[in-house]
Order: structure tokens, then sequence, then C-alpha cells
């Protein structure tokens, strides 16, 4: 391909599941572009494919009234014969994920700068209602700084990552990085901006720790755990983190939306906080034992690189050499140990070359060329074997998780409340926290202490303001209204929105239960606060509509809704499919 459009094609800078993304010139202007392909070939139904593109030109239109440094700017939508071509900014840098996959990640002060910046632009897009769905290492590029321009973070694919996590889906095609994805995208909720939250507290934690939070053999597996399972905390995998900052992340990463933090913002704030108190704290490219030792299987890890992110484009083997580094020369089970053995441990040294081998092994240079070559395809033909069986495991996943009863449907309310996190793996005694407490900046624990109070439970949750006893009227909305409030979970203390209550000054929680609508909790203090407005968000169920053979109409409600296989997203009732 030498153009697309007026745009000349200048090199491949990445190639992944849905196509290829070029490096390109605007010749009108002489700006350098990068253009994303997106191949609708594979969609064999005309009306479907119809429908794509429709989507597709509504979510790049929606993305590109982004407007922020921080994200990677969408020119123009593009299409020809079978392909989409989206015209976006080119970025002269590296991505995350190669940058942790080469080592060479920025320093601490660094890092936390590009936290702020990704968490400012998400934050950005979430008040312009677009979420970006596919957060994770490849889709964040920090730039090469130049004569009049400094490094700095930016997000790739908005818009695109929500289109195709949708669209490629209903295809078969597992699109996006599983390992990322938050507990209510696996299963199919509907999403706000604290999925994409739990997904950056997913990169963070990988890139303070060199190991993901949740790795498995098969992606049936690697659900599970994601939805069920707490992540092990940051301190006993690196030694130079403090049991404060594993808390932080714990809360991002929390099973149950409501128990997050309310925007990106305040969790790199909080984030910020406590990896202050954490003198020399060094990420995974500055600790030895920093390269993943998690148990990825090698086709889970294809799946990650060969979604489609700008400028990467990462091979099996690639990730096959990366998952199976060696611990250092000599390191044996107590190097292996050495980031777990908590504050305090002495790290090993920082770069290693892989120890030789002096047993002598069979060389398969002294094979004949024909052996060789047999043994060679022999292993390709393994990994793809290997991919398939993976994919196949996945999509029967995917269609046992969602799949639903005989019409008519019922769609149940998912989201009756929170959910109740399970028991603290983290085995400290109450006199280890005071003991390791007074070492702590009394200024910066304090701090620290009062950004991490969550409510884990609905219940009293007020800090008194202590002999003040002032008291204020709040004002208390909610869109729809109508709405039953409580007051730190005090049935005593509620009311039907619009009202106001006189409330003491703190702290407290209010909850808001509506019929038909998710169940929302928000944190406020008085008397900073005298007016509160809490949106409410339908309750949705999904369900997952498939055919022998493909392609039927589906009619929901007497609304014709595509063609099988079909995922709907219904309102909590009963529905006529």
């Amino acid at each position: 391909m030498n153009q697309v459009g007026r745009y000349q094609i200048l090199e491949e800078i990445g190639r992944g599941a849905m196509g290829v993304v070029y490096k390109a010139l605007d010749p009108a202007i002489g700006r350098t572009v990068a253009i994303k392909t997106i191949h609708l070939s594979e969609l064999s139904n005309p009306e479907e494919r119809q429908r794509v593109r429709d989507r597709l030109l509504r979510e790049a239109q929606s993305a590109g009234l982004l407007s922020h440094p921080n994200i990677v700017t969408i020119y123009d939508v593009l299409e020809k014969e079978d392909y989409a071509y989206i015209l976006m900014e080119y970025v002269n840098g590296s991505s995350l994920e190669k940058m942790m996959r080469r080592r060479t990640l920025p320093g601490s002060a660094e890092l936390l700068h590009f936290f702020r910046q990704v968490a400012d632009a998400l934050d950005y897009a979430h008040r312009k209602g677009i979420i970006h769905r596919d957060i994770k290492p490849a889709n964040i590029i920090i730039s090469e700084s130049g004569p009049d321009t400094e490094r700095m973070a930016k997000i790739a694919d908005f818009g695109v990552a929500k289109f195709v996590s949708h669209e490629m889906t209903h295809a078969g095609t597992m699109i996006g990085t599983p390992n990322y994805m938050s507990p209510e995208q696996i299963q199919g909720s509907a999403v706000d901006g604290r999925s994409d939250q739990f997904s950056l507290a997913v990169v963070i934690y990988e890139v303070l720790t060199g190991e993901k939070p949740f790795t498995a053999e098969s992606l049936p597996a690697l659900f599970y755990l994601i939805s069920k399972n707490e992540a092990k905390p940051v301190h006993e995998v690196n030694s130079t983190l403090s049991e404060t900052v594993g808390k932080v992340l714990q809360r991002a990463l929390a099973k149950d939306p409501a128990q997050r933090f309310a925007s990106c913002g305040d969790f790199i704030g909080t984030l910020s906080i406590a990896l202050g108190d954490c003198a020399e704290w060094v990420s995974s490219s500055r600790a030895a034992g920093g390269a993943s030792a998690a148990a990825l299987d090698a086709t889970s890890a294809d799946i990650a690189s060969q979604s489609a992110g700008t400028q990467v484009a990462t091979s099996v083997s690639e990730s096959g050499a990366t998952l199976r580094r060696s611990a250092p020369p000599g390191a044996g089970a107590a190097g292996a140990a050495g980031l777990r053995n908590g504050p305090g441990a002495p790290l090993p040294e920082t770069t290693y070359e892989r120890p030789a081998i002096t047993r002598r092994r069979h060389d398969p240079s002294e094979e004949p060329e024909e052996e060789r070559g047999k043994s060679s395809f022999a292993k390709r033909l393994g990994l793809i074997l290997a991919m398939c069986f993976a994919i196949a495991a996945a999509i029967v996943f995917i269609v046992k998780w969602n799949s639903g009863p005989a019409v008519p449907v019922q769609v149940l309310d998912t989201s009756s409340g929170p959910v109740t996190p399970p028991p603290s793996q983290a085995g400290d005694t109450s006199e280890q926290r005071h003991s390791k407490a007074k070492q702590e900046p009394v200024a910066r624990r304090t701090q620290t202490q009062m950004a991490l109070r969550v409510p884990q439970t609905i219940g009293p949750q007020t800090k008194k303001a202590g002999s003040s006893g002032e008291v204020a009227d709040v004002e208390l909305l909610s869109d729809p209204p109508g709405a039953k409030l409580l007051i730190d979970g005090r049935s005593d203390e509620s009311c039907t929105t619009p009202c106001t209550m006189s409330l003491p000054s703190g702290r407290h929680t209010l909850t808001a239960e509506l019929n038909g609508y998710s169940i929302s909790r928000r944190i406020f203090s008085v008397p900073d606060n005298d007016s509160l407005l809490i949106s409410l968000n339908k309750s949705m169920g999904v369900l997952l509509v498939t055919s022998a053979p493909s392609g039927c109409a589906v009619v929901v409600d007497g609304r014709e809704s595509g063609r099988t296989p079909q995922t709907l997203h219904l309102s909590a009732g009963t529905h006529r499919v």
C-alpha cells in the first residue's frame, strides 16, 4: 500500500488483529500522521457491515471531540472498499509496554508525572461521557522530547477501543487485552469511568512490580480471578513499596466500582502521597526480578500483544522470551525471593546477562539443515495450536458466561449492592502495623490515612467534627428524582429526593436507591457540601443471542436489534426476544 486518499504511506509501524498501523504524510500541510486500518470484510453480511461502518463513524466522531494534550488526537475517518481508515496524531515515542519489555522505564519521579497526565486525560474524557475500555501499556505512549517540547504521556485508541471491544466480539474475535479488563467489562455489565480506573491500576501494579496482578493459564481461569480474587499486595512483590501503597491499589482494583476512587485523579493523588512515604521506591525496571515471573501462557501473551496498539507490534517469540527470563546468576531461591522479604531487604543487581550454561547440551546447529527446519516447524505449529485452543476456550467461556434462558427472557438486576471484600491477605497484626506506623512521618501519614478511608460496608461512616457539634442543612437531589436516600446506612436518617437534611459536621456516606436503577453511593463532607446531586444509572443485564446457522434477525420487544451472534444489553425486567 502506497497511499490512502491524499495521504502518502511512509512505513508500517504496527500490526494487530484488526489491521495495520502506518506512518504517513499529509502532503497538503506537511503533517506526519498515523493511519490505523480496520478490516471490515470479515463481516460477510452487508447489513451488518453497514451497521458496523455507521457505528465506527459515530465512535470516531465522538472521540474526535476530545482535545487534550495527553490524548492522541483523531483527525479523520476514511473508507475504501473493505477497509476503514482512522487518521490520528503521530507520536514519536515508545509505549509503556515496549519500555517494560526492554527494561527502560523512566525514573520514579517521571513515572509519577506520566501517571498524573494519564489520569488527567481519562478524567477529561469521562467528563465528556467517553470511556476508553482498553487502557493497557500498549495504549500509553511516552513521546520523545524535542527542542521545544518535553516528554509526555499520551493515551491512544480513544473511541476505536470502545468500537472494537463491542463489534469485534460479536464476530467471535476477542479484541483487547484480558489481563487489564475490569470485572464489569468481563461480565458484560454497563461500564463508566471507574472501569478505566481499574485498568489503569492494573497497569500501574505491573509497572511497580513487573508482574500483572491477575494471571492464569487459560482465559476462563483469568476471567474468574479478575472477578473474584484479590491481587497480591505490592509490598510483598517489591520490597521498596509500603503496605499503604498496596492499600491504595487494592481500592482502585476493588471488584465493586462503587468502592473505587471517585476519579482517576483522586486515585493518582492518593497514590502519590503513599509513594512519597517510600523514600527510595523503584519501579520494576530497577529491581531484579522486575521481569514478570507470572505463569502466563504464550497464547495469552500473544492475544495481549496482538491487540492493535499505536506503534506497537510484539511477536509471539518476543513475548515468550520476556516471560521466560531467568533469575540473575547465583540468585537461586534466595535471589528470587529478594523482592518478597518485606521492607529493608537488599535488592539484587539491576541488570544482568543470562547465565552461561557450562554443561554440554544438544546443539541444534549440529543437526542437518532438514532436521532444524522440522524442529522449527514443529515449534511454530505448537504455538499455532496453542493459540487456537485458547481462543476456542475463550469463546466457549463467553457463551457459557452470558447465555440466558429461552424466550421470554427475564433479565435480572445484578447490581443489588456492593461486593463484600474478602478478608485481608496481608496477615499483619495490629502490633506490627502500629510499630510500622511509628516510623512514618506524622504529617504525611495522617494525610494518607485520611485519603484511604473508604466505606467497605453499608453502615455508620460519619467522622464527627470533634467537640464543635456543628449542624448544617444539605440540599439533596437525584437524577431522576424520587430516589430513597440513606445517610451512613441508617434507616432513621433517610428521605426521598428532592429533600433537605440537617447533618452534623464531618464525612458522610450517601446511598441512593430507586427501583429499576443501580444503587449509587457518594462520600461528602459537611459543611463543605451544602448541596449534592447524585446521578443514577439504569440497571442493566447482558444476553448473548446465538443461532444455528448464524445470521438470523434478532427482534427484542418488537424492535430489530441486528443479527446473530448478538450481545444485548437490556434493562432489568422481562423482555421478549
